[in-house]
């Protein structure tokens, strides 16, 4: 949700890596921009980076990429490649590190929206709704969810099922989702409350789909 009347603050911008990019377009995350504004800066498409979320850096290792949350803007097309190194990052923080107290209220990075945090009953709401579309397996809808609100793929029910557990139930053979869920970070050998893992749940395929996601070597001790 977006306040005309705020504004946001941000630390200098950091040059966006291509392994971030990349990720964001898989996770469906990048939103062509409107904000005039910003289009006429160049700016084609924007994503909003959760607080804690981590990113592969230049070598490829998993990093917390902002502690407040941020925007990470591109400034060409998703079938072109950043090759003029423009696209950024742009951290929240409470006060620019890039200004003086007196200068901070002018700011040529200061965008004239502010993102106003949602309740905590929607959120509640948002996990419930997530949870009950992975019972019914409506994967895409759980992907439309997760786009928006992506630490939810760390959520349990209330029989402490994972959205894992749930494609394990249901003996999910898709690639794409379970590469969307590892990419957020939904855990893997976590155990309901009946003491189960997904790996446990799922049926062989299940196991064997799981497992090359994850990075897992094969069960070499399953029964062919």
């Amino acid at each position: 949700m977006y306040d005309p009347n705020g504004c946001l603050r941000f630390s200098e911008p950091r040059k966006l890596e291509t392994a971030c990019v990349e990720k964001l377009e898989r996770m469906s995350r990048l939103h062509p921009v409107t904000a005039q504004q910003w289009a006429a800066q160049g700016a084609r498409y924007v994503s909003w980076v959760q607080p804690g979320e981590a990113f592969p850096d230049a070598e490829g290792r998993e990093k917390i990429l902002t502690s407040f949350g941020g925007f990470a803007v591109l400034f060409h097309d998703l079938r072109e490649r950043d090759t003029e190194g423009r696209d950024r990052f742009f951290d929240v923080v409470s006060v620019p590190d890039f200004l003086s107290e007196a200068s901070a209220s002018i700011s040529a990075s200061s965008i004239p929206f502010s993102i106003v945090a949602a309740p905590p009953k929607y959120c509640a709401r948002q996990r419930a709704r997530l949870l009950q579309l992975a019972r019914r397996a409506q994967w895409q809808l759980v992907l439309h969810v997760l786009a928006e609100r992506p630490q939810l793929a760390r959520e349990c029910d209330e029989r402490g099922d994972t959205l894992l557990h749930h494609c394990a139930k249901h003996k999910v053979q898709d690639r794409a989702l379970l590469e969307r869920l590892r990419e957020c970070s939904t855990p893997y050998g976590a155990q309901n409350k009946e003491g189960s893992t997904a790996e446990e749940i799922g049926d062989r395929g299940f196991r064997n789909l799981a497992r090359r996601v994850w990075g897992l070597a094969p069960d070499l001790f399953e029964d062919p």
